[in-house]
């Protein structure tokens, strides 16, 4: 299979604090970059019945459908681990407010496609526990009044 795979739990542990100091990185940079690129593929691909499904009203089919990629998959389940990761750094504060920006741009715009993949993948039931972990670290100010 073409491209490089870490399955290993021990490889990040590696990159984190046991590479040679010139490849090691900051945990806190894998999750700020993670936490980014995951939302640019929600926004990017999540679309109307992303999960091909007949009807609203039947249960979503047995398998995955094809344009929910393992790169969506995982983007759509880790996302808010991995801002709730990123914020656990010294300096979020001052780095948070792009990062609130885009989860608000994001979830105002495909949120109910985020919840057909959950659903397509047998896993809307995380989707509140997600919404909460993401909710716990971004700032509380209020959207603009045209949201609503």
């Amino acid at each position: 299979m073409p491209g490089l795979r870490t399955v290993h739990a021990s490889f990040g542990d590696y990159l984190y604090s046991r590479a040679p100091s010139h490849i090691r990185i900051h945990q806190s940079l894998g999750h700020d970059a993670l936490a980014h690129a995951c939302l640019r593929l929600i926004a990017k691909n999540l679309r109307f019945n992303i999960s091909q499904s007949t009807s609203s009203y039947k249960a979503n089919l047995s398998t995955k459908a094809d344009c929910i990629t393992l790169a969506l998959e995982y983007a759509c389940l880790h996302w808010a681990h991995h801002v709730a990761a990123f914020s656990l750094i010294d300096d979020f504060a001052s780095q948070s407010s792009a990062l609130d920006t885009e989860i608000g741009r994001v979830l105002r715009s495909k949120l109910m496609f985020w919840l057909e993949v959950l659903s397509a993948l047998g896993k809307v039931g995380l989707a509140s526990g997600l919404l909460l972990i993401a909710g716990s670290v971004v700032s509380r100010v209020p959207p603009p009044p045209w949201c609503y």
